[in-house]
Parts: C-alpha cells; structure tokens; sequence
C-alpha cells in the first residue's frame, strides 16, 4: 500500500495541515489586531494634541465647555470604531478558522472514501476504517454555521455576494 493510499497518513497530512492552516490565520489576526490597536492609538494621540490646544485656546466657560464636548464625542467615537473594527477582526477570524476546519473535513473524507470502500469486506456494514474516521462527521454539525457566518468581517457588498453564492450551492 502506498502512501497516497493508507488513510491514517492521509490523516495525519490532513490534520498537520490543518494546525499550520489555523496557527497561520492566528498569527495573521493577531497582527490586525495589534496595527489596529497602533493605529487608535496615533489617532488618539492627534486628537488629544488637538484637543489640548483648544482647551488652551479656549477663553470662557462657554468655548470650555463646548471643547469639553467635542472632546468626550471624539473620545465615544474612536472607542465605537475600534470596537467595530475589533469586532470585523475576530468575526474574519473565525470564518476562516471554520473554513480551515471545513476544508480539512472534505479533504479527509475525499482522501479516504476510495480506502473506506476498498476496506468493507461482503457483508459488512461498517468497516474499521469507516469508524475511525466516524468523529471526524461531527464537523458536519458546524456546517450550517459556517455557511451562516460565510460574509461576515467583509464589507457589506462582498457579504451580500458571499450569502448569495451560499444560497445557490
């Protein structure tokens, strides 16, 4: 038998693959998040910089107080946009640790389907390698969900078009 041909190989490749595929998408989100974070920060610091010269600028309590405002509605905007963004990082992030989990699932089954077959001798109902290979059908269950959550941390068009190709395969 070769190797092409003996199933725990296959899985083993599969499930290798498969741990680089999500260490590599960590790694790459964990970078995001970090350019997100510097890039809040610097706008954060512009704004302050900004802020602290109209504060020095300002005259009476009426231009104080109308700095004070626009100083704390900067502050609740640049908070809801790293929220947001934070959010579209960890949704992206997800997708593509299901989808990672999803190919390795139909790259196990399709590397395996010809040995599960060859293995099941007259008569049979199930071979071993049918059930060794049993768990990795739990992955199925996740299926819906990643076809659910297919466009999120995408803009809005490009999700629109990704739940129309959901729902036409």
């Amino acid at each position: 038998m070769s190797l092409d041909q003996n199933p725990l190989f296959g899985a083993w490749q599969t499930n290798l693959n498969l741990a680089l595929s999500l260490s590599r998408v960590i790694q790459e989100n964990r970078q995001r998040v970090r350019t997100l974070e510097v890039q809040t920060a610097e706008r954060m610091i512009d704004a302050t910089k900004t802020m602290a010269d109209s504060v020095a600028g300002a005259q009476d309590w009426p231009s104080l107080t109308a700095v004070s405002s626009t100083m704390m509605r900067k502050q609740a905007e640049f908070a809801a946009s790293f929220w947001q963004d934070l959010f579209s990082v960890a949704a992206t992030n997800q997708v593509a640790l299901l989808d990672g989990v999803r190919d390795a699932n139909s790259a196990l089954q399709s590397k395996n389907a010809a040995a599960i077959q060859g293995a099941v001798a007259p008569g049979q109902s199930e071979s071993m390698m049918q059930s060794m290979i049993k768990p990795f059908d739990m992955f199925r269950f996740f299926e819906p969900l990643m076809n659910a959550t297919a466009g999120y941390g995408k803009p809005v068009g490009a999700r629109a078009d990704s739940k129309r190709a959901v729902a036409t395969a």
